[in-house]
């Protein structure tokens, strides 16, 4: 009988859930109001070739953002 008890994990499977969440979900919370607070400052601009561009990119970021956030919420079993 050993009295040692070694196990070959870091963390529990619990604390890296959380850190995932955290972690995934964070930076998806951040990207959504960065990418949202852009939108509506090019709200009224008048339209040229390079504003649509960078509305383009401001909803790419917006979907990458949804994606984080509804990925980590399917993950954690809240949806």
């Amino acid at each position: 009988m050993s009295l040692s008890t070694t196990t070959t994990e870091l963390v529990s499977q619990g604390s890296f859930d959380w850190f995932l969440t955290i972690a995934v979900g964070g930076v998806g919370a951040w990207l959504f109001w960065f990418e949202i607070r852009n939108v509506l400052r090019l709200r009224g601009k008048p339209t040229s070739p390079t504003k649509s561009d960078q509305l383009f990119g401001y909803a790419m970021g917006f979907v990458i953002a949804l994606i984080a956030l509804f990925g980590t919420a399917r993950y954690r079993g809240w949806i």
